[in-house]
């Protein structure tokens, strides 16, 4: 009996809503604001902070040269022998095909890749890649590890940001594809154990270099 009175009692109070409707709260309200503050002023520092927590790793370079020594010494340190890179400007800008491990084998057989980036966003610590780029949708998800070079130019704020700056760039059709990346990959779905680097990069480095006089910067 008290289940029965229960039923009809939800039932009514149902009925009772439907014919009654409610006004929608906060109707002036656009929804599209962003509930976040803000802060322009140390990005690179926010951006470092969120992207280690997700047990990324970044390096602060000054400039070209000191970004080419950080790269080689890690590449030593890891004793990696073919490291993958597509993107020209990488290649030629930065003097990366000076040396001895780049391109030295398949990119399946590759012990790490090197690419740019879209921009990054400083709230979530994420790298925003899209298919757009030379290295395309296969190379920052097939290596190992990935390394991924980057300007604080590129620095932006939150999501939204990032995704108007991929407008800005291609105002007339985006890429087929957009990448999100905070960190190296991980996936809960093995008996609900975090595994790391099971559907990508198990470990994942960006160099930020500061873009001061960049264009005249030798690397000896």
């Amino acid at each position: 009996m008290n289940s029965s009175l229960s039923r009809k009692n939800t039932l009514n109070r149902i009925a009772t809503a439907l014919r009654e409707s409610t006004g929608i709260p906060f109707a002036d309200e656009d929804g599209f604001h962003s509930i976040f503050t803000p802060d322009q002023k140390d990005l690179g520092a926010r951006f470092a902070h969120e992207f280690t927590i997700h047990e990324g790793k970044v390096f602060f370079c000054s400039g070209k040269k000191e970004l080419f020594n950080h790269l080689k010494a890690l590449v030593e340190l890891k004793k990696w022998t073919n490291i993958s890179c597509e993107t020209t400007v990488l290649l030629k800008g930065f003097h990366l095909e000076r040396l001895p491990f780049i391109n030295k084998g398949s990119m399946c057989e590759a012990d790490a890749g090197i690419t740019d980036c879209e921009c990054l966003v400083a709230r979530t610590g994420t790298v925003v890649l899209t298919a757009a780029q030379s290295s395309g949708r296969v190379l920052p998800v097939r290596v190992p590890v990935h390394i991924v070079i980057a300007n604080v130019n590129q620095l932006v704020f939150d999501i939204g940001q990032a995704i108007d700056r991929i407008k800005e760039k291609f105002p007339d059709r985006l890429p087929s594809a957009l990448f999100f990346a905070s960190g190296p990959s991980r996936t809960g779905d093995i008996e609900r154990t975090l595994v790391v680097g099971v559907h990508g990069p198990r470990e994942v480095y960006v160099f930020l270099m500061n873009d001061n006089d960049l264009a005249n910067e030798r690397i000896q």
